[in-house]
């Protein structure tokens, strides 16, 4: 997704929110992985919140951590803060501290429903060692709006011997999140699986 254009309002964001196992909340774009952002494009706002700013200067998004220290002072609203639209939480051009505060309301001590999603696929593969389970809930991650679910999913049926399910998967999460290395490395995986070599070795030289 292309964020929008400075002047042209605010930007949409999907808000996740996990209090217990991440301690965290992040709102980002679609599309976007948190995790992936590079370091030299955050912006510190205070201590606990980071704005997400793109390659443009924008502000896109933020992540808000640790989540058990935040106070409503931490968070004071001022004329410069940014402002973003939450549709989840019916927000429009809401600023963090109001999206933080919706979010409390609205789930308190539980996660939004694709970080339960998301952590309930991996226990059902790490914990329980249900694969067709896991890659359900991966299925239902992605129907949420969490990419990240592209990948878990893909991973999941490679593990259950579909890799030509998994290489269709793992390529839209590499669309989806150019410049991810785990993404890269399991599309070589699978290419290696499917016996395409060349192209196991491009993904293997990642960048």
């Amino acid at each position: 997704m292309t964020p929008a254009a400075p002047g042209s309002g605010p930007h949409p964001v999907r808000v996740s929110w996990d209090p217990v196992r991440a301690d965290a909340a992040w709102a980002v774009p679609a599309g976007v992985v948190v995790e992936d952002w590079r370091g030299d494009e955050h912006a510190t706002a205070v201590e606990e919140l980071v704005h997400l700013v793109d390659a443009d200067g924008r502000t896109v998004g933020f992540t808000a951590f640790p989540l058990s220290d935040l106070t409503p002072g931490a968070l004071a609203d001022d004329a410069g803060s940014p402002r973003f639209d939450a549709p989840a939480l019916g927000l429009q051009g809401a600023t963090p501290q109001e999206i933080l505060h919706a979010a409390d309301r609205r789930w308190g001590t539980s996660a939004s429903d694709h970080v339960a999603a998301f952590h309930a696929a991996v226990a059902a593969a790490e914990d329980d060692g249900d694969l067709e389970r896991a890659a359900s809930l991966w299925a239902r991650v992605v129907d949420l709006g969490d990419v990240r679910g592209f990948f878990g999913l893909g991973y999941t049926l490679l593990d259950l011997g579909r890799p030509h399910e998994a290489y269709e998967v793992l390529l839209r999460y590499e669309e989806l999140t150019p410049g991810n290395a785990w993404s890269s490395f399991y599309v070589g995986r699978v290419c290696e699986r499917l016996g395409v070599r060349q192209q196991a070795v491009s993904a293997y030289r990642f960048r």
